[in-house]
């Protein structure tokens, strides 16, 4: 299995997984495993994880790289966002948010806010020490 750097080129990719592609271009390659698959209609979604947990999860709809979330790693500017402070990473993104979330319960014991960039189809997941947990990132169409 190759390894994965989480390099993010807004509206585009994350490290070598591109927003729109067919997710069977990287299952082989990169070891991903199905985890959990929901249908609606004529929707398929799906939500794929690497074997070795790189602390990347990719969500798919009708086979396609729809979102990942980031856990570890979630490098923009040459600088990991995952660990800087909320204040940090907003300046490191280099533009205005469109929203600062509520405080959303993520398990029994953590509340986690959310540092939304519409324009560039990006959310921060904040914990209640300011510092950015995990990062979202999808595709934004025109």
């Amino acid at each position: 299995m190759k390894d994965i750097t989480c390099n993010w080129i807004p509206n585009k990719s994350l490290s070598v997984f591109r927003f729109g592609e067919k997710i069977s271009k990287y299952t082989s390659t990169f070891d991903l495993e199905i985890d959990e698959v929901l249908t609606e209609g004529d929707e398929s979604k799906s939500v794929y994880r690497p074997k070795n947990h790189c602390g990347i999860t990719i969500y798919t709809n009708n086979y396609l790289v729809d979102s990942i979330i980031c856990d570890d790693e979630f490098l923009y500017g040459g600088e990991n966002l995952i660990g800087k402070l909320k204040v940090d990473a907003v300046k490191l993104v280099g533009i205005e948010p469109s929203e600062y979330g509520e405080a959303l319960w993520v398990s029994e014991d953590e509340q986690q806010t959310t540092v939304e960039f519409d324009q560039v189809g990006l959310m921060l997941w904040v914990n209640s020490k300011d510092k950015v947990v995990s990062v979202t990132c999808d595709y934004v169409s025109d």
